[in-house]
């Protein structure tokens, strides 16, 4: 997954030179999501700044298992609290995906999870 993650990154490095806040420890995010609890692996991942105080981030999450719609959410909800209060990211998009659902019938269908936490004025 590390390997698949740099190549991707490899890929997309000109896209987030450009857009990545400069504030963003990106390698710190990337280990964050690998270590969180759910979360079989990650791709598409984009992060880039709003505004100085805003950074936003978008990125597909392969969940482990095959959780429900509500487990599935909890996820989300976790990724986005850590990606708020760690990395200041206050809008975030995932594509929540389980594994390969053609073999569950319908049961395991991608949902995005769309939140926008309040903007922080200081």
């Amino acid at each position: 997954i590390a390997w698949r993650a740099i190549a991707l990154l490899m890929e997309t490095t000109d896209i987030l030179m450009e857009a990545t806040p400069k504030a963003l420890d990106l390698p710190a995010l990337l280990g964050a999501l690998r270590r969180a609890d759910g979360i079989e692996s990650f791709h598409d991942l984009h992060a880039w700044s709003i505004s100085s105080e805003l950074n936003a981030l978008s990125a597909h999450l392969v969940l482990t298992g095959h959780p429900s719609l509500e487990e599935a959410q909890v996820v989300g909800q976790r990724v986005k609290d850590l990606l708020s209060t760690e990395f200041a990211i206050g809008h975030a998009t995932l594509e929540l995906e389980c594994e390969p659902c053609a073999t569950h019938g319908d049961e395991c269908l991608p949902t995005t999870v769309e939140l926008s936490h309040g903007h922080h004025h200081h």
